[in-house]
């Protein structure tokens, strides 16, 4: 545990950077101390007076300098009665071994201290479940929100292309009328666009034209109307496409 004192309220005068308890009698049941140091000058401000450590290391088995890198403490400059820990990899190493000490008996303030000590990390500790808890839940909601947003758009997607494919198939239709269209315009050497139906029969009647051409001749009336629909099955094509974002446009002959 971090930050604990010698004592609690006014009594408390020195603090370790961190305390281990060990917990299993096998391994003694150790009681072990930490100062962290992050800078040479750090360390030889803590060297003019080591025995200010004393309030909280007379309780443990051994106490150690964590030094931040190599070149902060030198081995030799040491206390006999401490060790230290240096940087290696993602962890630490022991570079000089702490000795077995003989601790006091932990007294009543020391003891509240530590208590006091294990609260604050249990609170922070719960304070940071919940917090991770909470983010979590805000997580899974968020994500089942775009997910289920995602399957809704994904089936509007797909009512687009089949809508937009079923207007490809109408404006290829379409045109394959209009081409024939004109190209029996071309034949009768006129324009049938402004003629209403009892014109256009009329001209049939004249021409003599075969089944084929009677048959293509009653499509006219819808060929009128459809190349106003067509134009509006174009404009909407291109509207679809920019949403889909296929870059696709209407066939073209």
């Amino acid at each position: 545990m971090a930050q604990v004192a010698d004592a609690t309220g006014t009594a408390q005068s020195r603090w370790a950077d961190a305390i281990a308890f060990g917990l299993w009698p096998s391994r003694g049941l150790e009681i072990e101390g930490f100062e962290i140091k992050v800078s040479r000058s750090d360390w030889i401000s803590e060297l003019k007076d080591p025995s200010k450590s004393s309030a909280v290391q007379q309780f443990c088995h051994r106490w150690w300098i964590v030094a931040g890198s190599r070149k902060i403490v030198e081995p030799e400059e040491l206390p006999a009665t401490w060790g230290l820990m240096i940087p290696r990899g993602e962890g630490l190493e022991a570079k000089v071994k702490a000795p077995l000490l003989k601790p006091k008996k932990i007294s009543r303030k020391f003891c509240a201290a530590v208590m006091r000590s294990a609260q604050r990390s249990h609170s922070a500790s719960r304070r940071s479940v919940l917090e991770q808890l909470r983010k979590e839940a805000e997580d899974s909601a968020k994500s089942w929100a775009l997910h289920q947003a995602k399957l809704e758009i994904d089936e509007e997607v797909i009512q687009l292309r089949q809508e937009k494919q079923s207007m490809e198939r109408e404006i290829s239709r379409l045109k394959k009328v209009t081409s024939d269209y004109e190209s029996l315009e071309k034949t009768m050497g006129t324009h049938f666009r402004n003629w209403n139906m009892r014109r256009i029969l009329e001209e049939v009647a004249r021409n003599k034209l075969d089944s084929g051409g009677r048959q293509l001749i009653s499509a006219i009336h819808e060929i009128q109307t459809g190349i106003e629909k067509l134009g509006e099955i174009s404009e909407k094509l291109e509207a679809f496409s920019a949403v889909l974002g296929d870059g696709s446009s209407p066939p073209t002959e």
